[in-house]
This record gives C-alpha cells, structure tokens and sequence, in this order.
C-alpha cells in the first residue's frame, strides 16, 4: 500500500504528459500549410487576420488569411491570401516611402535594403516555377522549326497581371503555323490547353 502511495504521484505525472501530447498531436496534425512571410523594412508592424505577428515561417492551417503590414512613413500594404494542405506560400512585402523623411530609407538602411532585393529575387524565382507549373513547354523554348519556316517563343501578355505565360508563335504561312503546332504536340502538350498568338512573318 504504501509502494502505490509513492507511485500514484508519478501516475499522475505521466498521465498529464500523454494527455498533452495527445493534445499537442492532434494541434500541430491541423497546421499542414505554412507562409513564409517576407517584410521590409524590419520593423514593421505585421496583422495576420488582426493578430500581431512576426516576419518568417508561419506554421498555419489551410485557408484565407488577411495581411497587413505598416510602417509610420510608409505606405501600407493589405492583401488577403490563399494557402492550401502542404504549400508554403510566399509573400515579400517591401513597403514604399511615402514621406521625405523615409524617401532614402533603403539606401541609409543596408540591412533593410538586402531584405528588399532577397524579396525581388524570390518572387522572381517563384514567377519563374509557377509559369514552368502552368505550361512546361516553355522549358523548350525558344524553338526554331526546320528551315527557320516558324519559331516558337513565349511571354507576358501586354497589360496583364497574370503569371500564366503566353505562347507566341511567329510563322510564314498558315501551314507553318499547324507545323508549330504539330510540333508541340508531338513534345507531348496540347496546345488546345495553351494561350497561343501567332505573329505573321510574310516576306
């Protein structure tokens, strides 16, 4: 008796650490998306649906989120946001000057001013994974078909936002153009699925 006298505390003890394991289990089993939160300058002040938060990782559940980042002499930046099971989702915020007294921020801020170019070159490399995502055929180009009768190319439509690339095809005739297009088919994509303009190249 007085064996389990002295063990019903550690009992106990070990008790509460499974159940909050348990706990802590099925709390971090919830939280399978994460943003990676960039923001420049530093020290400013970042709202994650409200809550303050700080810049880096953020372990998160799947959903919409609000950010808002601000700076007295800055202009503020909003913009609500989209993470889905397993994705890291990056935002770089860089916030602009607004106010002479901020207007040579980065340059009198070196540490700032290489968060700011680390946040330009990332999203640079995430345009460049996300066209490659929407339409791998573009890893191909740009392309030249036989007797410089069609080249195949690719770009941004003028004036639009969207991080789909478009593909441009420029051909001498009519029958050079569904030569292009035959040869895209037989790399093994479906130009049906593409945004395709055909530029004439009549002599």
């Amino acid at each position: 008796m007085l064996w389990n006298k002295k063990l019903l505390p550690w009992l106990v003890v070990l008790l509460l650490v499974f159940v909050v394991m348990i706990f802590y289990s099925i709390h971090e089993s919830a939280y399978t998306a994460k943003i990676n939160l960039l923001v420049a300058p530093a020290k400013s002040k970042i709202l994650i649906n409200g809550q303050g938060r700080g810049a880096g990782i953020i372990k998160t559940k799947p959903g919409k989120y609000k950010i808002t980042v601000t700076m007295s002499g800055f202009s503020s930046y909003t913009a609500t946001i989209n993470v889905v099971k397993g994705q890291t989702k990056l935002v770089g915020v860089v916030l602009v000057s607004n106010s002479p007294s901020t207007a040579n921020w980065y340059y009198n801020h070196p540490s700032d001013e290489k968060i700011a170019e680390g946040i330009s070159s990332n999203e640079s490399t995430v345009a460049s994974q996300e066209a490659v995502q929407a339409v791998p055929l573009i890893k191909l180009l740009p392309f030249t078909g036989p007797d410089f009768e069609y080249q195949i190319n690719y770009g941004s439509k003028s004036g639009s936002s969207s991080p789909i690339p478009v593909i441009y095809i420029t051909a001498q005739s009519q029958q050079a153009q569904q030569d292009a297009l035959a040869w895209i088919r037989s790399m093994g994509y479906d130009p049906s699925k593409m945004t395709i303009e055909y530029i004439n190249a009549l002599p």
